[in-house]
């Protein structure tokens, strides 16, 4: 029998590519009418903080327009490309599973995939002894996931087989390992201040120490990493 080639799941490529399309138009159209929309609040009676808008509507309109526009254009392809970079692509093989966004990726060899499981519109894999190689956010359709993940052998869970494990964190919970309340302290301020990539770092050490997080907007949960 021959191998199963690896599956790549990825956005649609209406998505992938309409996205250069539809962000520079929109763009281009927001600053192609900037101008005139800056003269008429500029012409509001009694309205404050009109200098930006009075400033705009100085120019002459034809250039001020063509600029205008041109920026926009330019914006709306710096948006295409942040959402590109921002994008999350799942490969998987019948050896491992890789997960990629913007320059980074995950590698989960096939040896320590316990199980995978969507948690909303997160990835997660799980190894046998409960803790979480990977735990992704994306935008991927989870049917496809979990076809993908099927079609390579890979057990695929309809829900978080810990999910009754977990515990609402707040200063002075007991029962975490030491260095695991300074953590989540400092976490907790990352999340609040969408330092995202911090708070991605301390989830990591936070994994070092058996402490498994998942969060629901800006509050955290927590488990000990152990098996079933």
């Amino acid at each position: 029998m021959e191998p199963v080639e690896a599956t790549v799941v990825r956005e649609p490529a209406w998505v992938r590519y309409g996205l250069w399309v539809v962000f520079p138009l929109v763009g281009g159209a927001v600053g192609w009418f900037l101008p005139g929309i800056a003269q008429w609040v500029a012409d509001l009676p009694d309205l404050p903080g009109k200098g930006p808008f009075r400033l705009v509507a100085s120019f002459p309109r034809g250039p001020a327009t063509l600029v205008a526009a041109g920026v926009g254009v330019l914006a709306g392809l710096a948006l295409a490309l942040v959402a590109a970079y921002e994008r999350v692509t799942v490969t998987v093989a019948r050896d491992r599973v890789t997960l990629k966004r913007g320059d980074g990726s995950t590698v989960v060899l096939r040896d320590r995939v316990w199980a995978a499981f969507a948690d909303g519109k997160r990835l997660v894999i799980v190894d046998r002894e409960g803790a979480e190689p990977a735990r992704q956010k994306h935008d991927l359709s989870r049917a496809a996931l979990a076809a993908a993940f099927r079609a390579h052998g890979y057990p695929w869970l309809d829900r978080d087989p810990f999910h009754d494990r977990y515990r609402l964190w707040v200063v002075g919970v007991p029962g975490l390992p030491p260095g695991g309340e300074a953590l989540l302290a400092a976490r907790a301020t990352a999340l609040e201040k969408s330092k995202h990539e911090d708070a991605s770092r301390m989830r990591d050490e936070l994994a070092r120490l058996g402490v498994v997080v998942r969060d629901e907007k800006k509050t955290q949960y927590w488990r000990l990493a152990e098996p079933l």
